[in-house]
């Protein structure tokens, strides 16, 4: 089965998320800290990671966890190997990662871009 690593603040987007990515198939884990998200980015088993881009500073504009985790798993995106995807509830902080090139969307978008999803089950 195909693993997705969450790292998201609010806990009825990240129930929500879980269910959507498991009907397509995903095997989901939950995280709740940018030290968890980046341990668990860095072993390289997750072909799909979304996380809060401010996690563990809920409400700030600081995009310093999404661009760690982004830096450890952007050689795989890159190679089609994995996907990464920065949320966020301002759009603020998803300029600044479009600034960086940090795929970004606003939080509200998220259910439709895992609609977009394939099913990875067979």
């Amino acid at each position: 089965m195909t693993k997705a690593l969450l790292g998201l603040h609010t806990k009825a987007i990240a129930v929500l998320t879980e269910a959507c990515l498991q009907r397509k198939g995903y095997e989901t884990e939950q995280v709740k800290t940018p030290v968890e998200m980046s341990a668990r980015a860095r072993t390289g088993e997750y072909s799909l990671h979304i996380m809060d881009l401010n996690l563990g500073v809920s409400g700030a504009t600081d995009i310093t966890p999404g661009r760690e985790v982004y830096d450890l798993v952007r050689d795989r995106v890159g190679r089609g190997e994995a996907l990464f995807l920065g949320i966020s509830g301002s759009v603020e902080t998803v300029e600044l990662a479009e600034r960086e090139r940090i795929p970004a969307i606003l939080n509200t978008n998220l259910f439709r871009w895992i609609a977009q999803l394939p099913i990875v089950k067979a």
